[in-house]
């Protein structure tokens, strides 16, 4: 397959957006119902009307999917933004401190102000941190601020966060990934990926670590190199373009429907490339074909992407931390899901406005480019 080279990606940035928004309304409704839960939703007098509480628990569980399309954008993006840069050692240790710095300033941004609110309302950091004595409490914050605290396995603030050491590790890998895939292919290291874990008897990655997503990073490259969305949306069934257009949406649902059965039935500890790569690529081309086409929708949906990153750090605070009470408090399932989505929402658009505010993002673009000057020099 002939490599295309475009200035335009058919995965626009309002695309990209659009389904990071996407991820983040199913990422609410996965944290706050999915089966696993358990006890937690036994503690609620929870309505799941018109429909049974194990139909929406168990599609909760399946909306797991939202850490595979929050990775899938990640490979797309910094594939388009990396596969120009990472030339040699030195320019990918330029590329990969940029990233690491860009997509971590807004968790530190969080991280601080979270740090001393809490601990200011009822000392939640020092019991998190400190229960083997302050020395070592301090150095585990700092740990947690770099996004390392779920590689080494040391205290987190949040258990969610988990999913930054997961981006750190997506950062470092896509110049990696980009000289494996010149040498050698992507075949091979998607089957390298799938066969480490059998051939070492680790067994299941877990669903908490960056590895069995690592797959659907490597997705999101390949799409980007080759195009595929521009390949998919060229597909023509007939020469009748409504015809066809009825035919691949039927196709679409078909296809969803079945992958949600089967995701739901397959033990994920036996098939994790299913859930978290190939599954979720259903949802993504379909989401990209229709959902992000649908004006109102597309403008809410990409409002959203844009402060997916904040809701996503903000939410579980809300939800389980300290004021679970007051969110499942809503009774009814989607209004208790709207109420936090928009809970978070607000709070993130307050936290936009102290970074503007303060010029926050012109800070951190000083420290990148000081940063990178001072790698180009050593």
């Amino acid at each position: 397959m002939e490599k295309k080279r475009k200035n335009n990606p058919s995965l626009s940035k309002t695309d990209s957006l659009c389904l990071k928004g996407i991820a983040i309304i199913i990422l609410i409704f996965n944290h706050s119902f999915r089966a696993s839960l358990g006890s937690i939703l036994e503690k609620y007098d929870i309505i799941y009307s018109p429909f049974s509480e194990n139909f929406i628990t168990n599609i909760c569980e399946y909306f797991k999917i939202c850490v595979p399309i929050f990775a899938f954008i990640t490979g797309y993006g910094l594939y388009l933004s990396a596969k120009d840069k990472c030339k040699d050692l030195k320019s990918c240790e330029k590329w990969v401190t940029s990233r690491y710095i860009k997509t971590f300033s807004g968790f530190w941004f969080i991280y601080i102000l979270s740090f001393v609110i809490t601990q200011i309302y009822d000392k939640y950091p020092q019991s998190i941190y400190c229960k083997d004595g302050m020395i070592r409490g301090f150095a585990y914050a700092v740990i947690d601020f770099l996004g390392l605290a779920s590689l080494l396995t040391t205290p987190t603030m949040l258990g969610t966060w988990w999913y930054m050491s997961a981006a750190l590790v997506f950062i470092i890998l896509i110049p990696i990934a980009l000289k494996w895939s010149e040498k050698l292919g992507y075949i091979t290291l998607i089957v390298s990926l799938i066969a480490l874990p059998r051939l070492l008897d680790t067994g299941y990655p877990g669903g908490m670590t960056a590895y069995p997503f690592i797959l659907a990073v490597i997705m999101g490259m390949i799409f980007a190199q080759y195009d595929l969305f521009a390949i998919i949306n060229s597909i023509k069934i007939t020469k009748n373009k409504v015809v066809s257009e009825l035919i691949q949406f039927a196709i679409y649902i078909v296809l969803i429907i079945s992958s949600i059965y089967v995701w739901l039935r397959l033990p994920r500890e036996k098939v994790w490339e299913y859930h978290y790569a190939f599954s979720p690529l259903i949802i993504i081309c379909f989401c990209r074909k229709y959902i992000t086409r649908i004006p109102v929708i597309k403008d809410i949906l990409s409002f959203l992407g844009k402060h997916s990153m904040n809701i996503f750090l903000i939410h579980t605070f809300l939800r389980y931390t300290f004021f679970d009470e007051f969110i499942y408090s809503f009774k009814y399932f989607w209004l208790i899901a709207l109420v936090l989505l928009a809970v978070s929402l607000a709070v993130s658009i307050v936290i936009e406005f102290i970074k503007k505010l303060i010029k926050f993002d012109k800070f951190i673009l000083f420290i990148s480019n000081k940063t990178c000057y001072i790698i180009d020099k050593i």
